[in-house]
């Protein structure tokens, strides 16, 4: 750039993807000025990882999806234990997306009904917490590991929402909380029904990449 007595140069590295979409700027390799700074560092370390997939790299504060964390929980399942999971025959009328199935094959979630899974909605805190669980329990399984060193089911009594956790994700919020893989909304709230954005989900899913990997 240059004006009058002024003369400056700066150089900078656009990754662009084989779409013609950029993918990463700023010698960055990927794009995350979508993202808040808090969450730079946990996006660029799960991407060095693998840990982000071609759906959940780009706007980062959005709220994420129920495929979208799906695709997360089966990626690292298959990056934990280096297999490549198998797609089974469930299929559903809302999308015929491979991820979804899966997902249900490996127990890692179930359709919202017998024949849809809602793709496009968005997944709440307590039910991130039941998938994360069922991650563990497959990744085990597989490796014959002992993740969750914290085996207490029962929510710390400094969460004045716990009785809002719905029965059937209880015990997940408890051992994923109890773990330190997990973390309330503030001190004392877990905020359950709470959605979640893919900058958080992708800070979840590194801390429990990095929990498996010690194991």
């Amino acid at each position: 750039a240059s004006q009058g007595a002024f003369n400056d140069s700066i150089d900078r590295t656009i990754f662009v993807g084989n779409d013609g979409t950029v993918t990463g700027s700023d010698g960055l390799p990927l794009d995350v000025s979508s993202a808040d700074s808090w969450a730079v560092s946990h996006i660029l370390n799960a991407y060095q990882q693998g840990l982000i997939t071609s759906r959940t790299g780009s706007n980062f504060k959005n709220k994420i999806t129920r495929l979208q964390f799906a695709e997360l929980a089966v990626n690292l399942i298959e990056k934990a234990t280096g297999t490549t999971l198998p797609t089974g025959s469930q299929s559903f009328s809302d999308t015929q997306d491979p991820v979804a199935s899966k997902a249900v094959a490996a127990g890692i979630t179930g359709g919202t009904s017998e024949s849809t899974f809602s793709p496009d909605s968005n997944i709440t805190r307590e039910q991130i917490s039941v998938m994360l669980k069922k991650v563990v329990d497959y990744v085990d399984a597989a490796k014959g590991t002992s993740t969750l060193i914290n085996t207490s089911t029962t929510l710390n009594s400094a969460y004045t929402d716990a009785a809002q956790v719905s029965s059937w994700a209880s015990d997940s919020m408890a051992l994923m909380t109890n773990n330190g893989l997990m973390s309330g909304t503030s001190a004392t709230t877990l905020s359950p029904a709470n959605n979640t954005t893919i900058q958080e989900a992708h800070t979840l899913i590194l801390a429990l990449y990095n929990k498996l990997a010690a194991n």
